[in-house]
């Protein structure tokens, strides 16, 4: 589906479009897309074991079998989340995968034409929300532990539908919070080869809270729209390769983008 938004100017006809292209990951995996403002987020965990070159991401298993293998890692990598040492078979058809931050580092863990959100985009998505962000954000209530979260009245209102994941920690490999805490990537630098920003949902607060995390922790990744998928054209509008008269665009779905 391709969207246009009219820039009134009664010197130049100039409209402005973004084709919503599929969001699709190097593995192959489709996502549900949501616009939030004026940003179109990924509206699931991502889930890929490809980099978007499609090379390999590694996969470290639970510490049941791969004893203190996460802990020492210093590339990017990818894990099912779980409670304790055990990991969750069917974790990832629901959350997702947990990444490390060396994963985010590469620049290459988000679908074509999307990026892993800096931490000023992230600020940028819970300022627009405002009051009650963290209930906003969040979606699926039976997955959260019963708390001030879920029982807000904005509950999930964003279609951002974020999840209670937990975290895959870097001191030990072990598992943690499934059920009562999401944790989301930015690919904005605390300190440097040290840690890195990322956002938390916590089941007893409305809020949204922005801590600094060590990149060897696995948390769940959100993704944004690139700006560069933006156009503007003067005269027509390019509609995924052909270029359509006027008089067809009320055929056609409208949205309003600024």
């Amino acid at each position: 589906m391709t969207t246009w938004t009219h820039s009134p100017n009664e010197e130049s006809s100039t409209w402005r479009y973004h084709t919503s292209q599929i969001c699709r990951d190097g593995s192959g995996n489709i996502y549900s897309t949501i616009k939030i403002g004026n940003q179109e987020w990924m509206a699931e965990n991502l889930k890929t074991t490809k980099y978007n070159d499609g090379t390999a991401i590694t996969f470290v298993d639970d510490e049941d079998a791969d004893v203190e293998v996460w802990e020492d890692l210093t590339t990017g990598a990818y894990s099912q989340g779980g409670t304790g040492t055990t990991a969750d078979d069917d974790y990832e058809d629901t959350y997702g995968y947990l990444y490390n931050g060396y994963a985010v580092d590469t620049g290459k863990l988000a679908p074509e034409g999307w990026h892993v959100p800096t931490d000023t985009e992230l600020t940028t998505l819970t300022d627009y929300l405002g009051s009650d962000a963290g209930s906003k954000l969040a979606g699926n209530a039976d997955l959260w532990t019963n708390g001030s979260l879920d029982s807000n009245s904005e509950f999930g209102t964003s279609g951002f539908t974020g999840l209670p994941g937990g975290y895959r920690n870097y001191n030990n490999g072990n598992y943690y919070n499934l059920g009562n805490h999401g944790y989301f990537w930015s690919s904005t630098e605390k300190t440097i080869d040290v840690s890195a920003w990322y956002r938390l949902l916590s089941y007893n607060y409305s809020t949204v809270f922005r801590y600094g995390g060590e990149i060897e922790n696995g948390y769940s990744v959100r993704c944004v729209r690139d700006k560069s998928t933006w156009n503007t054209l003067k005269g027509g509008v390019w509609n995924l390769g052909s270029l359509i008269a006027w008089e067809d665009l009320d055929k056609h779905n409208w949205e309003d983008w600024n």
